[in-house]
């Protein structure tokens, strides 16, 4: 049995203080539903994804914001686009 003690829940804090916590929830949703053991640090960071495919979403999300600030940006009065 797992005995979770104040120094145990400041560990799990200061570790996953940087994920986002979607990432972290779906981790842990996906974790309770496929293991009877609780889950360690490096699971819910790994969230199931390989480090390729968090980086291929981020490229996405990047992606996607460069487009939306492409469609919105505009020359100043008078100039014209070549």
């Amino acid at each position: 049995m797992l005995e979770i003690t104040d120094e145990y829940v400041e560990l799990w804090k200061s570790m996953l203080r940087n994920i986002d916590f979607k990432d972290a929830s779906q981790a842990l949703h996906k974790h309770i539903l496929t293991s009877k053991y609780a889950p360690t640090i490096a699971e819910i960071v790994q969230g199931g994804h390989s480090e390729a495919e968090r980086k291929k979403r981020e490229t996405a999300e990047r992606v996607a914001l460069l487009t939306k600030w492409g469609n919105q940006a505009s020359l100043p009065a008078g100039r014209q686009q070549e």
